[in-house]
């Protein structure tokens, strides 16, 4: 976005954040402030993360069930550690509406 817009090039109806840390916590902050985000979902195995990024005002809601936190997302942001993505990719797939990113 450039500063002569008022608006984001881009919307996101509902984003779903698997760790809500500093990368996750970041990215959704960032399109949370630059307006291109309606609800955010924080998505983690840390119930203290979560309830902080919660508490923020980063995340909207929040679960410790990946798969529940998933559905009907229109965009997922994995910001775990490189060594579970595929863990993670997999046990959300059969949650995901068609269409997600």
């Amino acid at each position: 976005m450039n500063k002569a817009q008022t608006k984001p090039e881009f919307f996101i109806p509902r984003l779903a954040v698997i760790g809500v840390g500093l990368i996750g916590g970041s990215l959704a902050l960032a399109l949370r402030e630059a307006g291109a985000v309606g609800e955010i979902v924080g998505i983690g195995r840390g119930l203290e993360n979560l309830q902080k990024a919660l508490e923020l005002g980063i995340v909207d809601r929040i679960t410790q069930d990946a798969a529940e936190g998933c559905r009907d997302a229109d965009v997922v942001f994995l910001a775990t550690p490189v060594r579970t993505l595929a863990d993670v990719a997999a046990a959300i797939i059969p949650s995901l509406k068609p269409g997600a990113i």
